[in-house]
C-alpha cells in the first residue's frame, strides 16, 4: 500500500491515552520524565501506548507492563519481542505489586484482569487513567462528565472496572474512558 495506514485499536488508542497523560500530569502537577506507570496489557495497544509514552518523555525505568501471568520483567522468556522491548529491571512479578507507588494506570487487558480495589492501597496519590482494547475516549474528571452529558455510563462489551467501581476505590482519580 502506498497510503499511510492508521489502526485504531493501536495508534487511536495511543494518541487519546497520550493525551489523557499530558491533561492528567497538567492537572496534578506532575512530569513525564518522573510518572510512574504501570500498563496492564501487552497487546498491541498497551505496546503502541507504551512506545508514544515513552517517546513523549516517559522513562522506561519508570514503566512496568503486565500480562496475564503478571510483570513483563527482563530475563523472563515467555515473551516475545515487542515485550520484550519493555521488560522491566525489577523484583516486582504481580500487578499488585507492580501498583505499588504508580502514578498512572492503563488498563488495557482483557476483563477480570484487575479489580478496582487494588488501586487505592497502592497508588501514592493515585491518577488513573485507563482505557479498554479499543478505547477512543474522552477525558473526565470526577463530576464533570464527558461534555455530553453522560457520566457514568459504561459500555460492557468493553473490559475494565465501571466508572463507579473506579470512582468508590479512588475518588479523585483522573481517566480516560472507552467510546460509549
Amino acid at each position: 500500500m502506498n497510503i499511510p495506514v492508521f489502526h485504531d485499536d493501536q495508534h487511536g488508542t495511543a494518541i487519546i491515552c497520550a493525551a489523557g497523560l499530558i491533561n492528567a500530569c497538567l492537572l496534578t502537577g506532575r512530569r513525564l520524565d518522573e510518572v510512574k506507570v504501570v500498563v496492564n496489557g501487552a497487546g498491541a495497544a498497551a505496546i503502541a501506548c507504551t512506545e508514544l509514552m515513552k517517546a513523549m518523555g516517559v522513562r522506561h525505568d519508570n514503566v512496568i507492563m503486565c500480562d496475564r501471568e503478571g510483570v513483563i520483567y527482563q530475563g523472563r522468556e515467555d515473551i516475545n519481542q515487542w515485550q520484550s522491548a519493555h521488560a522491566a529491571a525489577t523484583d516486582r512479578r504481580t500487578l499488585t505489586e507492580a501498583l505499588n507507588g504508580a502514578d498512572v494506570f492503563l488498563g488495557l487487558g482483557g476483563d477480570g484482569l484487575w479489580r478496582a480495589a487494588q488501586l487505592r492501597p497502592r497508588i501514592y496519590h493515585p491518577r488513573a487513567v485507563r482505557s479498554a482494547a479499543d478505547g477512543a475516549g474522552a477525558l473526565r474528571r470526577r463530576q464533570g462528565g464527558d461534555g455530553f452529558g453522560r457520566r457514568d455510563q459504561a459500555d460492557p462489551r468493553h473490559g475494565g472496572v465501571p466508572p463507579a467501581a473506579a470512582r468508590a476505590a479512588e475518588p479523585d482519580d483522573v481517566r480516560a474512558q472507552p467510546r460509549l
